[in-house]
């Protein structure tokens, strides 16, 4: 009983390890973004930073909807051992995450100029959450990617590759 005690703490360890890696670098790379406007381009272009978030946020919603959904789906699987029916979980779940991205980047796209004046109710400093938001969008499918397989390499126990995915495509 204790070594199976021990042996849980250590997968516990290993997943949150990752986990928080995983987490964090979502959270850093905002945080990172905003030092360096501020202290290089001034006031304005770290208020249409923060006035993006609302953006941002709806971005990671609809990622963490299908990796955590996938993830669960596919841990369930695994602990079945129903390997092929984890291999589908994942497809669906990683092209389910990109097809939503390239959407938002559609949309996005489509309409920058009218979310941007939305985003600033008034206009003012329309032009620095446009610049912001170009490249927000543009961005979106390949950290979908990279934090999408992010969850399920995870899942499959590379932890060091899991954690490292996001960070380098939040950098």
């Amino acid at each position: 009983m204790q070594r199976n005690v021990a042996l849980v703490r250590k997968k516990y360890l290993e997943y949150l390890g990752s986990t928080l890696a995983y987490s964090l670098s979502l959270y850093v790379a905002n945080i990172v973004d905003a030092i360096l406007v501020g202290q290089l381009m001034g006031p304005m272009p770290l208020t249409a930073i923060n006035l993006t978030m609302p953006v941002v946020y709806v971005k990671n919603i609809i990622l963490m909807l299908f990796v955590n959904g996938g993830s669960i789906v596919a841990a369930q699987y695994l602990g079945e051992r129903r390997k092929a029916d984890v291999n589908k979980v994942f497809t669906l779940s990683f092209l389910g995450c990109i097809a939503a991205d390239l959407a938002l980047l559609l949309i996005g796209s489509a309409l920058p100029g009218s979310l941007a004046e939305l985003l600033t109710l008034n206009g003012s400093g329309r032009d620095y959450v446009l610049a912001y938001l170009i490249p927000l969008f543009a961005s979106g499918p390949v950290q979908a990617a990279t934090n999408g397989a992010s969850a399920f390499v995870r899942l499959d126990g590379r932890h060091t590759l899991a954690a490292a995915l996001p960070m380098v495509s939040n950098t």
